[in-house]
């Protein structure tokens, strides 16, 4: 009677309240190569087992303010800092802008120019309860900020012997250089250097 009552109360819904995504999205260059990147923590500390981000990015075309059709692509997506069957503390889900991206041959200015929004689906399994959960975010285009990366979330008390997470720095960016050609242009003038 007990663990009814408890799974009641711990419903997946208000429990989907306290996973955080950042506020914004960011596109820089991460291990030479140009990275899609956003983050998401979760503010309980009861754990989250078998995270799977799941990417779409909406393509809306419009002729005059009229939406004429929409397209939706799935994009491949890795985790940073950890496995998907641990979700300790906040992680970066990150886009590699290849070949078989949408974005790979879009410059910093056709991204301003465009009419998009990314759907990020977040799931898992609640550890108490065995329940899956479900968070949703988006980010239109003037969400996605080009030659931006997140600042450090996490860092360790020397005095308490322990990693301390500041969620206050969720969507807290840094300017970093990166080209504002698009990955398609970058790629081929390292490779035309890399030649000679």
């Amino acid at each position: 009677m007990i663990g009814i009552l408890f799974a009641k109360l711990t419903r997946p819904r208000a429990r989907a309240q306290t996973i955080l995504f950042s506020k914004y999205s960011v596109i820089m260059i991460r291990n030479a190569r140009f990275c899609l990147m956003f983050r998401v923590g979760d503010i309980r500390k009861s754990r989250i087992l078998n995270i799977k981000p799941t990417l779409y990015v909406l393509k809306w075309n419009t002729n005059f303010g009229n939406l004429q059709s929409a397209e939706q692509i799935e994009l491949k997506v890795e985790i940073a800092e950890c496995e998907s069957i641990f979700f300790l503390w906040p992680v970066h889900i990150v886009h590699v802008i290849d070949a078989d991206s949408p974005f790979y041959s879009m410059s910093a200015a056709d991204l301003l120019c465009s009419k998009m929004e990314i759907l990020a689906v977040f799931e898992g399994i609640i550890e108490s309860t065995g329940q899956p959960v479900q968070a949703r975010a988006s980010f239109t285009e003037s969400d996605i900020l080009w030659g931006h990366s997140f600042v450090p979330m996490v860092s360790y008390k020397d005095d308490q012997l322990k990693f301390n997470v500041d969620f206050s720095k969720l969507s807290n960016l840094e300017q970093v250089e990166t080209p504002l050609c698009s990955a398609n242009e970058y790629y081929s003038l390292i490779s035309s250097l890399q030649a000679t």
